[in-house]
């Protein structure tokens, strides 16, 4: 059995809890805006858009923690991307009138996970790990053996 990566592990983790801080800060600006646009504000609209892009990043964060636990290859590029889209929209949550304390903890954890996950051992341990399994797989099977195969060939006149 072959043992758990500790720096992918604490990715995993690290990702659960943006998501988790991603998804009640969506809520409560959807809320807010929803109000704000009920009292005749508007940027009451821009509230709630905000908070829709934060709600649905969370919801990302969540599958992405999912895909580091199970070193999925997909999971470096979605690492990215919802890291990425938390640290701007926390900023622009801060062009909006949120607490400039509040915002410090997402920027930086945000901004440690593209760090980390643009590091050299990083990126090659997450991509390559499926395409190990696949290699593994196939070394397993025995030489005589016919694999099946998956694609489907056309029959001539069709």
């Amino acid at each position: 059995m072959q043992e758990r990566n500790l720096g992918l592990t604490a990715l995993s983790v690290a990702a659960v809890a943006m998501g988790l801080y991603a998804m009640v800060a969506g809520i409560a600006l959807l809320l807010g805006g929803a109000l704000g646009t009920f009292a005749g504000s508007d940027a009451g609209v821009a509230v709630m858009v905000l908070g829709a892009i934060l709600f649905g990043n969370g919801m990302a964060a969540y599958f992405v923690g999912y895909g580091f636990w199970m070193s999925k290859s997909w999971s470096w590029a979605g690492g990215l991307v919802t890291a990425s889209v938390t640290v701007v929209s926390v900023l622009a949550m801060g062009l909006i009138g949120a607490s400039y304390t509040s915002l410090v903890l997402p920027v930086v954890l945000g901004l440690s996970l593209i760090w980390y996950l643009l590091r050299p051992s990083v990126r090659s341990q997450l991509i390559s790990d499926e395409a190990t399994v696949v290699e593994a797989d196939q070394a397993d099977a025995s030489p005589g053996v016919r694999q099946p195969q998956t694609e489907v060939a056309a029959e001539p006149g069709m």
